[in-house]
């Protein structure tokens, strides 16, 4: 599982990629973190005082569910004033999502506003990739 930034002339793009998809779920969750704290490492110090959180979706195929998962990580994001770097999935399916969410509290250098659907979600020879548009 690894994530990167991509060039955008407006918006923030990041691209993950990963064996399952559940690699790329978690992927583009750090890539967003990273550029949300911006530091690609979590400190050990933060995840000593994370807390969890259940997020619970439901959607139309893997590119449905992603957007809808990052814009809840991104919600919960501005509201607890959290940075998430870790999560456990109960459920991955191609039309649900139920996993546990870990953040901790963290200065914001930069903000999303939301994941778009200018987005792509594919199957490729080493699994699968994801690249979503993001306004900032």
């Amino acid at each position: 599982m690894k994530f990167e930034f991509l060039e955008h002339p407006s918006d923030l793009l990041i691209k993950a990629a990963g064996k399952t998809e559940k690699e790329v779920f978690k992927g583009m969750m750090q890539g967003v973190a990273a550029y949300l704290s911006g530091e690609v490492e979590t400190k050990p110090e933060a995840l000593a005082e994370e807390q969890s959180y259940i997020i619970e979706i439901e959607g139309d195929g893997y590119l449905n569910l992603l957007i809808k998962f990052l814009n809840e990580i991104l919600y919960l994001t501005e509201t607890e004033r959290k940075i998430f770097t870790k999560v456990d999935f109960e459920e991955l399916a191609e039309i649900s999502l139920k996993a546990k969410v870990y953040g901790y509290k963290s200065e914001f250098v930069e903000q999303i506003k939301g994941a778009t659907y200018r987005s792509s979600f594919e199957k490729t020879p080493k699994g699968f990739e994801a690249r979503v548009v993001f306004d900032i």
